[in-house]
């Protein structure tokens, strides 16, 4: 029997600090010696280990969503690419577009990783880039470090593994079909995890795939490799933990969280988990048991990771949309715990809502439907991701008493349109028909897309369905965004017309403004266009 969450006591607090009525929290870090809190009000709040506020870090220009500590030294990452550190003179200006990733290489150097595709070595005593890491063709999304050797993973599907002593490029590893959103390695094997729901498990010293562990529920956003176990979790709420030498699964928590893990850290025979659903638990590595719940049920839970032994637990998190800081010690362990929580309407919709959509294959009861229809009407209607062997009649009743639409992608993590290798098969039309059967009652790749409508309508029309409408939503590329929207809506308005065209834009961030952002553009691009147009992904 896998094992499985059971009731366990929640660990006392010990200190609560509010940090703000109305900010959220975007970023945090630990130190044996301080906690660091970003807020979305330009502010960094900076604690003692057992809870108490050291400094308050303010005349930011920009939020900063990566953070780094180092003895008495923080560095920030912010929106528009700027690093800053607490106790430098000089800011690291260098990065065009968000630093997504910061550690520090040692007390001398610290490396960072940004939405423009690059990574950069910072010397920290003159304040000035030593080297620019090129070579991802899409935002870097996550890095890992161990010695001189850093590994880091990108919406381009591929991880990159860098030499960090003599600054350049090793190898790059290639097999993944969709982004890849977590890596970790010991020194001898890197583990990725990706939206192709895979975990691939490389070979550092030849960067040859020695391993495909089996597939996740959905996005895999957290590996941890421990000894010889791996620590997996994603999209599903469910935890595993693998056996890297016999490349097998020892076992499932099978509800870990409702809905997503949102953060992970392994330490000492433990793992502390948090999630969308606001919780915050303790579990044992060896067999999966839960241990206790940590601090106070919260909104959502954004990031948790262990600290040094012999500290207080501190746990930042989210309610009735104030966020508080509570310092509380787990039982029977002396690992300090962070942990921080983000406020629901800030969660990304694919995770809530496709979870929602998905288990309509479990008992379909009036609490699970009540929550998820309050979500979906809140945070948005589409759906990446959805089984399509199961039923989704009753699920899709509910959001229609509710009036709500849901806009279901067809892609699947396996079948999805690669621009690297484009092509549209018989399996992919098998695949995409099936999602169609089951909700009943101008790049290279821009062709193939094209056929896949055609031949979706074809289907469609072939089986005497409604008319469901078919459409295409666009990645985040400005420089052929017009031409893919006027490449969608040629030809024949019958066969292979798109019936919408969904955009993704991440140019709004922080406290920008319609025209600053470049919103106003994309507004006065879509005017005329003869089918519905609407923003699928913003931020």
């Amino acid at each position: 029997m896998p094992p499985t969450p059971s009731s366990a006591m929640s660990a006392p607090s010990l200190a609560r600090y509010k940090l703000s009525d109305t900010a959220v929290v975007i970023a945090l870090c630990r130190s044996h010696r301080y906690i660091a809190v970003s807020l979305d009000d330009r502010t960094i709040r900076v604690f003692t280990s057992d809870g108490q506020l050291h400094s308050t870090l303010e005349g930011q220009t920009k939020n900063s969503w990566c953070l780094a500590l180092r003895d008495d030294v923080l560095l920030s990452g912010e929106v528009e690419g700027k690093i800053q550190a607490c106790d430098l003179v000089t800011n690291l200006s260098g990065h065009s577009e968000t630093v997504r990733c910061l550690e520090f290489i040692d007390s001398k150097r610290a490396i960072s990783a940004s939405r423009d595709k690059t990574l950069k070595i910072w010397d920290l005593e003159s304040g000035l880039c030593r080297t620019t890491l090129s070579g991802h063709e899409e935002p870097i999304v996550c890095l890992a470090l161990r010695g001189e050797v850093a590994v880091s993973g990108s919406y381009d599907s591929t991880c990159r593994v860098w030499s960090l002593e003599e600054e350049r490029h090793l190898k790059t590893l290639s097999g993944h079909n969709g982004g890849v959103y977590a890596v970790s390695l010991d020194g001898v094997r890197i583990v990725s995890g990706s939206l192709d729901q895979e975990v691939r498990v490389w070979d550092l010293a030849s960067g040859a795939c020695t391993a495909v562990l089996g597939r996740d529920l959905s996005l895999v956003s957290h590996v941890i490799i421990q000894d010889n176990e791996l620590v997996t979790g994603g999209a599903d709420g469910q935890i595993r933990v693998w056996d890297l030498e016999r490349s097998e699964l020892k076992y499932a928590i099978l509800a870990a969280h409702d809905y997503s893990i949102s953060s992970m850290g392994v330490q000492d025979g433990h793992i502390i988990s948090g999630g969308s659903d606001g919780r915050v638990k303790l579990w044992e590595l060896k067999t999966g048991d839960m241990i206790q719940e940590l601090g106070t049920k919260a909104e959502a839970v954004w990031k948790v990771a262990f600290g040094e032994a012999e500290v207080e637990n501190a746990i930042v998190a989210s309610m009735h949309g104030a966020a508080f800081l509570d310092v509380s010690k787990a039982l029977g362990t002396a690992n300090q715990v962070l942990a921080t929580a983000w406020l629901q309407s800030f969660l990304k919709p694919s995770l809530r809502v496709g979870n929602v959509a998905k288990r309509a294959k479990l008992p379909w009861n009036e609490e699970r439907k009540d929550r998820g229809t309050s979500w979906v009407a809140r945070i948005g209607k589409r759906v990446y991701l959805v089984d399509n062997e199961a039923p989704h009649g009753e699920c899709m009743s509910t959001f229609a008493d509710d009036g709500i639409y849901v806009l279901i992608d067809l892609t699947t993590p396996t079948t999805s349109f690669n621009r690297v290798g484009p092509e549209w098969t018989l399996e992919m039309f098998n695949d995409y028909t099936k999602i169609l059967d089951a909700f009943e009652d101008s790049t290279v790749t821009a062709p193939y897309i094209k056929a896949a409508i055609r031949d979706i309508k074809a289907y469609r029309d072939g089986q005497g369905y409604r008319d469901i409408p078919v459409g295409y939503t666009a990645v985040d590329a400005t420089d052929v965004m017009v031409d893919t929207m006027d490449y969608m809506v040629c030809g024949d308005t019958t066969v292979n017309y798109a019936n919408f065209f969904g955009v993704n834009d991440y140019s709004w961030c922080d406290n920008s403004t319609f025209t600053g952002s470049g919103y106003s553009d994309v507004y006065d691009e879509a005017q005329g266009y003869p089918v519905p147009i609407f923003f699928s992904k913003t931020g």
